[in-house]
């Protein structure tokens, strides 16, 4: 043992102007502080994503077995099963005042019952991550089988049916409600989900990539690759149905990387949900319509919706190829890279931010324009900017949550509807009673500025974002090696 380190617990006067003396306290730094590694590592990797040079890894193996037209078809089929959330909200606005008038009871009562729907609509994918709730089915199909890369335009493919919701539901809505009553409309959502049921059920083929060691025998022999008969069969044992556990998509709201986006979502659907539940009650009493011009009233906001489901994907592609470039990411078609050093909240916040103030602005505008009874061409106008703006921006941060759970697209989906569903509830449950009490333009203004006020949210989350992510992950690869040791412990104590 050395006298002079033995006699005091302090280590000796250092010289630090020698590279090699350089790294021996770097050593005895690291060997004297077990964090001084990591606070080097993440100071390291901030310095390189400053720098435009972070590692980045990717898969040498494809990442998915399906050809490009096949993804299409199968992201086309999942939308079209998405396309009942949205339709199935909106096809009854139109006939909210015949509803009042049969069952006698005022407009904010029966708009409880867009309460109820928001509620069960969230709370369904939430206990099933999926199995209810068609929209995260839908955005974890596409997350099983398309990169981040190019997510975005396989994105807009999936969400035109669910945009087309918006436009259809009311005009179908108002159609049979006028000429069948309002009771057609659920026969009629009854029908179409049954045809879509069987067609899917027949059609559709698995996408879980859990799973797909089950289905490669018909795949490897187009790239001369054997068959794994023997995985494909281990897989098939272990295979077991499963309860599913609400409580894993309550953990994800609770999440710095997750929680923050998923309540500006919130408070985003709050004022769309808002401005669409006004509608039937307040163009009915300023403008004298009846069911079926209510419904085409809806049209505009649809139309939007369907333009920003075709726009969307192209400017989320476009800023993750800057900025894969920026940082000399490889882009390869078909292959997974690891994201933890690239700012995928940054590329896509920079397409949400402008979106979400136009369309605050314009809702703010809105409720004034009501208000006043202007033509009916400013209101009309301002509903296809709002449709717009609010479609572009809240699927543009759910494609930021997939690209944050890569592996766990369902259950982040399942998610953000639960909050935005639940938050929306409460706004369209109080925007009739605020109406009475402040009017129309104070109504949407409150909204709207709420939006604007929470809007540093995103900020923030673009700055401490990827450090949220390298955290959790370092967590959970040191849980994991603490689980391998832990088994190998218990198989040498075993034999």
């Amino acid at each position: 043992m050395n006298p002079a380190r033995g006699s005091s617990h302090r280590p000796p006067a250092r010289n630090n102007s020698h590279p090699d003396n350089q790294q021996n306290d770097l050593a005895i730094d690291m060997a004297q502080d077990p964090t001084y590694k990591d606070e080097q590592t993440e100071k390291k990797m901030e310095d390189e994503i400053g720098n435009g040079n972070p590692e980045f890894k990717m898969d040498d193996k494809p990442y998915s077995v399906f050809t490009h037209n096949e993804k299409k078809m199968i992201i086309l089929c999942a939308g079209l099963c998405a396309f009942f959330s949205p339709i199935s909200g909106q096809i009854y606005f139109p006939s909210l005042d015949a509803i009042a008038a049969d069952l006698h009871v005022s407009s904010s009562l029966v708009n409880l019952t867009i309460t109820t729907y928001l509620i069960m609509q969230g709370f369904a994918p939430a206990f099933a991550a999926g199995g209810s709730g068609t929209v995260a089915l839908a955005q974890a199909v596409v997350s099983d089988i398309v990169t981040s890369q190019e997510r975005g335009v396989y994105i807009s493919y999936m969400s035109v049916a669910p945009q087309a919701g918006p436009s259809l539901g009311p005009i179908i809505g108002g159609l049979l409600g006028q000429q069948l009553g309002w009771h057609s409309v659920f026969w009629f959502l009854l029908i179409c989900t049954a045809v879509v049921f069987v067609l899917v059920a027949l059609f559709m083929p698995e996408t879980c990539r859990k799973l797909w060691t089950m289905d490669l025998s018909r795949r490897p022999n187009r790239s001369g690759r054997p068959i794994p008969y023997d995985k494909r069969d281990e897989l098939a044992k272990k295979n077991k149905l499963r309860f599913p556990n609400p409580l894993e998509t309550v953990k994800i709201v609770f999440t710095k990387e997750a929680g923050f986006i998923l309540g500006y979502i919130g408070i985003m659907c709050c004022c769309f949900y808002a401005t669409t539940a006004l509608i039937p009650s307040q163009f009915g009493a300023i403008y004298g319509f009846n069911q079926i011009q209510i419904s085409l009233c809806h049209l505009p906001l649809g139309c939007g919706s369907l333009l920003a489901a075709f726009v969307r994907g192209q400017f989320i592609d476009a800023r993750y190829r800057y900025h894969a470039k920026r940082l000399g990411m490889p882009l390869e078609i078909n292959r997974r890279v690891d994201l933890s050093n690239f700012p995928i909240e940054r590329a896509c916040l920079e397409v949400a931010i402008p979106t979400v103030a136009l369309g605050s602005a314009c809702t703010i505008g809105f409720g004034w324009m009501v208000q006043y009874k202007v033509n009916l061409a400013g209101p009309l106008i301002l509903l296809f900017f709002i449709g717009f703006c609010t479609s572009s921006s809240i699927n543009t941060i759910s494609v930021l949550l997939i690209d944050i759970y890569p592996g766990k697209a369902g259950t982040a989906t399942a998610a953000n509807n639960l909050v935005r569903c639940w938050l929306g509830a409460g706004a369209t449950s109080g925007v009739v009673p605020l109406i009475n009490k402040v009017g129309m333009g104070w109504t949407t203004t409150l909204f709207g500025l709420l939006v604007y006020a929470f809007s540093p949210i995103l900020w923030y989350v673009m700055n401490n974002g990827p450090k949220w992510r390298r955290a959790t992950k370092a967590r959970k690869e040191q849980q994991e090696d603490e689980r391998r040791r832990k088994k190998v412990d218990d198989g040498e104590r075993g034999g």
